[in-house]
């Protein structure tokens, strides 16, 4: 066999290998490929999705108030439950559990104040707590929610008063 003839062979050789090599590395990018356009879908998706959710948090506001009764002067503490919409859509149909009871039905809730109901992105409401001194110091508060995202939003906690 000529020499012409090896060298020839020898790159023909490393021309199929280099094909199957190239066909190979194609279909591993086109994976990749597919994975990433899955994964921006994926994102694109959650990111609809937590534009449409209400996102609500509870906390117990202190406020000391200095106020003066035949001219001598007392502190006055107020308390109040905050509750906050930090997401990016309405709250609908709100419920408020105080103790694993409807916020109506709970002794620190002042009677007569009306029940948040719903909260637009970005709003809070204060209630009043009736605290006295002989009040437990803590409370079991649970929110439940309807929003545009479809799932009933939670959230829930003990808060320290």
């Amino acid at each position: 066999m000529e020499t012409a003839n090896v060298i020839s062979v020898v790159a023909l050789a490393i021309s199929i290998v280099s094909g199957i090599a190239t066909w190979r590395l194609s279909r591993q990018q086109n994976s990749l490929t597919q994975a990433s356009v899955e994964l921006e879908r994926v994102r694109e998706a959650d990111r609809i999705k937590s534009s449409q959710r209400a996102r609500l948090i509870a906390s117990v506001v202190k406020e000391v108030e200095n106020w003066t009764k035949t001219h001598v002067r007392q502190p006055r503490t107020d308390y109040f439950l905050r509750i906050a919409n930090e997401g990016a859509a309405e709250a609908r149909n709100v419920r408020l559990l105080l103790d694993q009871k409807p916020a109506e039905e709970h002794p620190f809730i002042v009677k007569g104040d009306d029940p948040v109901t719903h909260l637009g992105p970005g709003a809070a409401a204060m209630l009043i707590l009736a605290v006295t001194f002989g009040s437990a110091r803590t409370i079991a508060v649970e929110l439940s929610w309807q929003d545009d995202s479809g799932e009933m939003g939670r959230w829930g906690s003990q808060l320290k008063i």
